[in-house]
């Protein structure tokens, strides 16, 4: 039997009214002072467990906007992630886009306090879709999560393989698309640092450390140093600890994706630029001994792993993008890239 993937006009109007609205926003009390946070981070950074810590911050309760989180009130959304269909996945994605303009112009229209979530490519439509709720009243902060890509790519890889495991089958992301995120936070705090296009910038490590933390004001209308501070948690080295437990990570995914041959095929290639990484940056942070052997010894084993991982390395599967919603906000549209 044909799923039937699309939505029509009425019954996505109906979802958005009857589950999706109540859903993100219980309460609808206005708040006196609306504020819109943007988190930001590249795939695998962990922001979405940044989302925690600032509604305990948060005066008020903060309804959540995200890409992925609106894909799920599709009713078929379940059907498509578990049989592995991209064309299905895409349709769902495009179907339920313009429901995160609608909780835009929604969070808006009521005054309601809310956090978006995502990689942001684009560091122009987040300034530009802050702007716009700046205009209707809101503070506007952005929190940024700064992670190293040693952390980053090893949290997407396995993020992936455990829906593998959980039998969710979707799209590897891609370095490729991780990357994008990368270069889009570097830019969006290098925008911010020289604009005054919002009033909190926020950067925080990858334990959840706040590294860097400034309001604009008429004395300080820059956040001066916000790009260095970035640079600095992006870049710090792990710790001996730090290393180790990456080390395991890796190990544990390389035996899960090997025994899951259609799941390596995909991620083969975050393998190797995993492992490139711990061969140039992790393992000389090893706290080992005067004149032990465990680092070239590990070195060895990584170069034989990268070995027959670039032997193996094939054209990848066709990569799933999800629908972009627009880019361009308006006062009655407002929108953000994934």
């Amino acid at each position: 039997m044909t799923v039937a993937w699309e939505l029509g006009e009425a019954q996505s109007r109906e979802i958005l009214e009857q589950l999706v609205v109540p859903a993100v926003f219980p309460d609808s009390t206005p708040h006196a002072v609306p504020t819109v946070i943007f988190v930001a981070g590249q795939v695998g950074s962990g922001r979405t467990r940044v989302i925690g810590g600032l509604a305990a911050q948060h005066p008020a309760d903060l309804a959540v906007v995200s890409g992925d989180g609106l894909r799920a009130f599709h009713p078929r959304y379940l059907a498509a992630v578990r049989s592995g269909d991209l064309e299905a996945q895409r349709t769902v994605a495009e179907e339920t886009s313009p429901w995160f303009a609608a909780c835009l112009r929604h969070a808006r229209a009521i005054t309601r306090s809310l956090v978006i979530e995502g990689a942001f490519p684009n560091p122009s439509t987040v300034v530009s879709t802050a702007g716009v709720f700046a205009n209707d009243g809101f503070q506007t902060r952005v929190v940024v999560v700064g992670v190293s890509r040693a952390e980053s790519v090893m949290g997407m890889v396995s993020a992936h393989l455990t829906n593998v495991r959980d039998g969710i089958r979707t799209p590897f992301p891609g370095v490729e698309l991780h990357d994008r995120g990368w270069d889009g936070t570097r830019g969006l705090v290098a925008m911010l640092e020289e604009s005054a296009d919002a009033d909190q910038l926020t950067i925080l490590d990858r334990t959840g450390r706040v590294v860097f933390d400034e309001k604009r004001s008429d004395a300080q209308p820059r956040f001066a140093g916000a790009v260095a501070a970035l640079e600095r948690a992006q870049e710090r080295p792990m710790s001996p600890l730090e290393a180790a437990q990456w080390m395991s990570e890796l190990r544990r995914v390389t035996e899960f994706a090997a025994d899951h041959p259609d799941a390596e095929g995909a991620v083969t290639g975050a393998l190797i630029e995993l492992y490139e990484i711990g061969v140039r940056d992790v393992l000389p942070a090893l706290a080992v001994p005067q004149g032990s052997q465990v680092v070239a010894r590990q070195q060895r084993q990584y170069v034989d792993h990268l070995t027959r991982l670039r032997h193996s390395l094939r054209p990848a599967a066709p990569r799933f993008a999800p629908a972009p919603v627009p880019v361009t906000p308006t006062p009655d549209r407002g929108g953000i890239s994934r």
